[in-house]
Order: structure tokens, then C-alpha cells, then sequence
């Protein structure tokens, strides 16, 4: 059963037709009827629970308490909303697999120093990142000057950096990284198998700048994803900050599983 708050101040809603369809509560959120008549945009019976909800993260109903297959728009989840439908394993998932939460948009353009500089940060909502879901976070990396210096650049959950590293050697001048991050519990994650340089190569658990490292990546520790947000930031350092300076591009971060 879902309960809105404070139903004595909630008000009904109703369709072109004039049929009921659900309720807007007290705090904001609708509470809607999951019927064929009210699914605007979808054909034929939406499957799983009663209720479709649409509404902010933070008042989610519990994936625990309702059937899975019942099926939520989330408006502050991802650039545009994100449409979530729950699973067996009692959790959100994004329908279709796969949702984007963050997109940078513009360049992040370096500073000539050798002092660490934090290019995107993103804060992952609490209990958003179900078990054995899979971040996959994407950008691009140039240094835009002269081939004189090395460029570091680290993803970071929590303040902590995710191995492997990543350092571009000073002839490196571009590179296309993607790295697929699992949950592993809800205070640990790791790197899977992934190309740390796309434009270097495929290597498996990739290291520097596309080459192969023959260790799989560590688990990075992270306060409880179920009770907290966690920042992910992604930073760059120079070598030595001199003429050579490095820019990023096109820093994305999905939800798979």
C-alpha cells in the first residue's frame, strides 16, 4: 500500500476525460494511478504494482515494499529525469538498463600548475547505486600546448582516487577514457576490465595511458552508498605545470544494470 502525506491537504487529479488518476500530495509529489487509461505515453497494460510515482529521489517509494515491475519518473535524477522500474532484487533500476546521470557539458580547460585541479564533480544520490550496478564514467583528454609534461589525471568517490592511475607520458597527447566502475557492496567498489586509453587500445584493466597492467584493480572503500552520497570528482595534475596544459572533454556518468 503507498501512503501519501497528509492526504487532507492533497489534491485529486484527473485525466482529459475526467477520470481520476491518481494524487498530488502535500510535499509535491504525484501519486498515480498505474492504469492503461492514465499511461499517456505507453500502449497497452503497464506491467507490475498500482502506483506510478513522479516526484524528487529523496521520496522515493521503497522498491522494498512494492511489486517489482512498478514502474517511477524520478525528475531529479539525470539531466532530463529518469524513468526507474523496480526488480527482484528490490531496488530502482533505470528502464532499459542504462540512464544517464551526469553530463559536464562544456571543457574544463587546466591551469598552468602543478597544483591538482578538479575538472567535474557530481554528487550520486543515496541508495541510487543498487548492488552490482555499474557506473561507466567517460571523457576525454588533451594536452593542449607543447608535448613537454606529464598529465594525471584521477576519478575520485568519496576524496578517494579508484585505481589504476593514469598518467599520460609527455608524448601522449590525446586520449578517450571509459571506465566501467561495479558496485561491489555498499562500502566498496571496484574497476572492472575496461581500456584505459581508447585511442591507445583496448587494454585490460588498463593502466597508463593504454598500456597493460597485469593486476586487476583494487576495491576503493566509500561511505555507505545505501545511507549516503558520495561525490565523484574527476581531477587533473601536471607534472610540473609549465607551458603544457591539459584540458577535458565530454565527462558523462551512466547507471547500468
Amino acid at each position: 500500500m503507498l501512503t501519501v502525506p497528509n492526504q487532507s491537504n492533497s489534491v485529486i487529479l484527473y485525466n482529459a476525460a475526467g477520470q481520476p488518476i491518481g494524487i498530488r500530495g502535500s510535499d509535491g509529489n504525484e501519486y498515480l494511478i498505474q492504469t492503461t487509461a492514465n499511461s499517456q505515453n505507453y500502449t497497452g497494460t503497464l506491467p507490475g504494482a498500482a502506483v506510478i510515482f513522479n516526484g524528487l529521489w529523496a521520496n522515493r517509494p521503497s522498491a522494498a515494499l512494492v511489486p517489482a515491475g512498478t514502474m517511477a519518473f524520478f525528475t531529479d535524477i539525470g539531466p532530463a529525469g529518469t524513468m526507474m522500474r523496480t526488480a527482484s532484487d528490490s531496488a530502482w533500476h533505470p528502464i532499459g538498463g542504462r540512464a544517464l546521470l551526469y553530463n559536464g557539458g562544456a571543457d574544463f580547460a587546466m591551469a598552468a600548475t602543478s597544483v591538482e585541479q578538479t575538472a567535474y564533480t557530481y554528487t550520486l544520490p543515496a541508495g541510487l547505486w543498487f548492488p552490482n550496478g555499474i557506473l561507466l564514467v567517460s571523457y576525454g583528454v588533451e594536452k593542449t600546448v607543447a608535448a613537454t609534461d606529464t598529465l594525471t589525471h584521477a576519478l575520485k568517490i568519496g576524496g578517494t582516487a579508484i585505481p589504476p592511475s593514469n598518467t599520460m607520458a609527455t608524448t601522449t597527447l590525446t586520449g578517450g577514457f571509459q571506465r566501467p566502475i561495479r558496485r561491489v557492496s555498499s562500502t566498496s567498489v571496484q574497476q572492472i576490465g575496461a581500456a584505459a586509453n581508447l585511442s591507445a587500445g583496448i587494454a585490460p584493466y588498463g593502466g597508463n595511458g593504454g598500456s597493460i597492467s597485469q593486476t586487476r584493480p583494487a576495491l576503493t572503500t566509500v561511505t555507505d552508498l545505501d545511507a549516503n552520497s558520495n561525490a565523484i570528482i574527476l581531477t587533473g595534475k601536471m607534472g610540473t605545470g609549465g607551458a603544457d596544459v591539459g584540458n577535458f572533454s565530454g565527462f558523462t556518468i551512466e547507471l547500468i544494470g
